[in-house]
């Protein structure tokens, strides 16, 4: 079953919006782990067996295209952070987060 960015919020990170991932709170980075395929293990609070089976998941849904890149982000007409993770040429931060 696919993980969706309310499944890795909702049961798999800490919900603490601590930052350490480079994003100002998890249901951010959520959505890109989903939509931007940036590796769940950017969070430094998930236990390593938790990440490597997680990633797996993820790892095949964006092989069978379950995953859009760039629709969150246009959803909610946000800017990627100046101090956030470094995206690919292939991604489309710059529709994440709005510094306002």
């Amino acid at each position: 079953m696919p993980l969706s960015v309310v499944d890795l919020y909702r049961d798999i990170l800490p919900k603490t919006n601590c930052g350490d991932c480079g994003f100002p709170a998890c249901l951010a980075f959520a959505s890109i782990v989903v939509s931007e395929k940036l590796p769940l293990g950017n969070c430094p609070h998930i236990e390593s067996g938790v990440i490597e089976n997680c990633q797996k998941e993820l790892d095949e849904q964006y092989a069978s295209g379950k995953c859009v890149n760039g629709q969150i982000g246009a959803y909610y007409n946000v800017e990627a952070p100046e101090n956030g993770p470094d995206c690919n040429s292939e991604s489309n931060c710059s529709f994440f987060f709005q510094n306002d």
